[in-house]
């Protein structure tokens, strides 16, 4: 289960635990996901994980909590958004971020509100457009505008605009199973900066293997998508 405790006075003292959300699973709620790799024929499994983002609505004081969970059904990962309306001491039921109509994976989702507080923006790992194999995948979003309590998501898109292969348990000294983690949005007044790992480009010096590589791209509070920006340069 997803739990909060609350402090008033800056972390000196703690009130009693709430229930954010129940039924995430067991292992940090890793969600048994598989890849196929290039260069190779076998799926292998990915690290996936339930941790939890949150963000506070700077204007009304919502919050608001995203994670990634197995669903009833063949399904293995969806994105899900709770939210607090009274500063924590109750939470909504879980409502499903991803509206695609496939039994594909989303996973690892991260999120940011607008400094007026009107716009939420959602972002996760989707492999949607691969809906045969379930493989590729491109860091996916979905926005949304609030008012007062209510939230109105929009339909989602991509932000990456190349599909990319998994990339994981090529290195020796990281842990095999590890593909991309600790995504983060922020928000301004013109949009969500949002940055995310990719393995579009093969690695030259080494094939068959792709190069995970950090990427950029600043969506608009509306949700439509601009272009990826390559951010290391190695």
């Amino acid at each position: 289960d997803l739990l909060m405790r609350k402090s008033t006075d800056q972390g000196l003292t703690f009130a009693a635990a709430v229930t954010v959300a129940t039924g995430l699973g067991t292992g940090n709620g890793d969600l048994s996901l598989t890849g196929l790799r290039q260069g190779t024929a076998v799926f292998a499994s990915l690290r996936s994980n339930s941790f939890p983002h949150a963000t506070i609505n700077p204007v009304s004081g919502h919050i608001y909590v995203t994670f990634n969970n197995n669903p009833a059904g063949v399904d293995k990962a969806d994105v899900y958004l709770v939210m607090s309306t009274n500063a924590g001491a109750t939470w909504s039921a879980p409502v499903r971020v991803n509206d695609d109509a496939t039994i594909t994976d989303q996973w690892q989702p991260t999120i940011a509100v607008s400094p007026d507080g009107l716009n939420l923006g959602i972002f996760y790992y989707s492999r949607q457009e691969d809906p045969t194999t379930n493989n590729l995948f491109k860091y996916y979003c979905r926005t949304a505008a609030i008012s007062g309590a209510t939230v109105t998501f929009r339909p989602s898109g991509p932000v990456s605009d190349v599909a990319s292969l998994p990339e994981f348990g090529r290195d020796n000294v990281v842990n095999s199973t590890y593909m991309g983690d600790y995504q983060h949005a922020a928000a301004t007044s013109t949009g969500f900066y949002v940055t995310w790992a990719d393995s579009r480009s093969d690695l030259a010096v080494g094939p068959p293997r792709k190069d995970p590589n950090v990427y950029f791209a600043k969506v608009p509070l509306e949700g439509s998508v601009g272009t990826s920006v390559l951010v290391n340069n190695t």
